[in-house]
């Protein structure tokens, strides 16, 4: 009798530790955080002014400045929800909705967030958004990864040398066109992989004479060891203030 009685004590122990274990490890699923990706966002929308970016009702930038992007050089990236279909929101500071979309954001994916083009150029009240797979896996040592993408909505296609020392890289194998729905997504996301160092920044189009003139130099553009970056031409050909045409660079990492 005292045999089955202890028997019955251990039997309703093991059951009462199974139940507990059980519940620990529901409330630990119910628990858990949803699944997130990582998002930088950059404005390079000339003439729009500083900008209001939600997503999933969630401010995540609050009056972003032109030529400017989320976070800081090298960790740009803010952790927001994964989802497949993100309600996103971009207005300017006098509320005007400009963007108004969805986006599609896999867990544990990176990318890049880019508002561009220009109201004045559209002659309506949105702008233009592009969204971006980042690989930042880094390169070897000694090397740079970049990309380049054609953002100024009034300049023609570009070719872009980078230039260090006696050494001169075309980035662009064609010339490149303004980024727009029809670009191959995928293609013009790949990063390449190139020597590190401080380089020099030539922007050049095709003229009358069907000879590259230069319209844009900028000097001292450092490629540090290792890093991730992406180069753009924003801005407008012809001004001479604040949204005049120049280079905008993310380091992803």
């Amino acid at each position: 009798m005292k045999k089955d009685l202890f028997l019955y004590k251990g039997l309703l122990v093991l059951v009462c530790a199974s139940s507990m274990l059980l519940s620990c490890k529901k409330n630990n699923n119910d628990s858990q955080a949803p699944a997130q990706s990582n998002l930088v966002i950059v404005n390079v929308a000339p003439k729009a002014g500083p900008l209001d970016i939600t997503l999933a009702g969630k401010k995540l930038a609050d009056k972003l400045a032109y030529g400017s992007y989320s976070g800081q050089p090298g960790a740009p990236y803010l952790s927001v929800s994964a989802n497949a279909a993100s309600s996103l929101k971009v207005a300017t500071g006098s509320g005007t909705v400009v963007i108004d979309d969805k986006l599609k954001l896999e867990a544990n994916k990176r990318y890049s967030l880019i508002v561009y083009d220009t109201l004045a150029k559209t002659g309506t009240s949105k702008l233009l958004y592009t969204l971006l797979p980042d690989d930042i896996t880094p390169p070897a040592k000694g090397k740079s990864n970049i990309r380049f993408f054609h953002l100024s909505p009034n300049t023609p296609a570009v070719h872009i040398d980078i230039i260090k020392d006696k050494d001169s890289l075309r980035l662009t194998s064609t010339p490149a066109v303004y980024l727009t729905s029809a670009t191959a997504v995928a293609e013009a996301a790949r990063f390449s992989t190139i020597n590190s160092g401080t380089y020099v920044i030539k922007v050049k189009i095709t003229d009358s004479g069907n000879k590259l003139k230069t319209i844009l130099v900028i000097p001292n553009v450092v490629l540090a060891d290792q890093k991730i970056f992406t180069i753009s031409l924003k801005g407008l050909s012809g001004l001479t203030d604040a949204n005049t045409l120049g280079i905008h660079l993310i380091q992803h990492k």
